[in-house]
């Protein structure tokens, strides 16, 4: 598999780069720019991307919408990576607890250490 990074000419366009790209009218686009014979090797050429037609606001609607949405995304990448902490936690403490090599109180020890 191949990634195609898209850096934003300034960082705080993130979030609307972000949504654009996400948007299916430009998922939509992309694929049908799939070139190659097989699913497992089909790719896109970064110069018809650089052709796609979208609508693109002025400079300062890109950067209400950021700072708009931006706190969401913030928030969600946070809990992302909390739910990760907290699944390795359980992956690693109920194996443990069933078996009855540690206990409740070792394994909320082992919680407050972890976080």
């Amino acid at each position: 598999m191949e990634f195609m990074p898209f850096v934003p000419a300034k960082a705080e366009w993130r979030p609307f780069v972000y949504d654009l790209l996400r948007s299916t009218h430009v998922q939509n686009a992309i694929q049908s720019r799939a070139t190659g014979t097989t699913s497992s090797r089909q790719r896109v050429q970064p110069s018809s991307i650089t052709q796609l037609d979208v609508l693109i606001p002025p400079p300062k609607r890109i950067e209400q919408f950021a700072e708009w949405v931006g706190p969401m995304y913030k928030r969600r990448w946070l809990n992302m990576r909390q739910s990760r902490t907290l699944a390795e936690i359980r992956d690693t403490l109920l194996p443990r607890l069933i078996s009855g090599e540690i206990r409740v109180p070792e394994a909320e020890e082992a919680v407050e250490e972890a976080l």
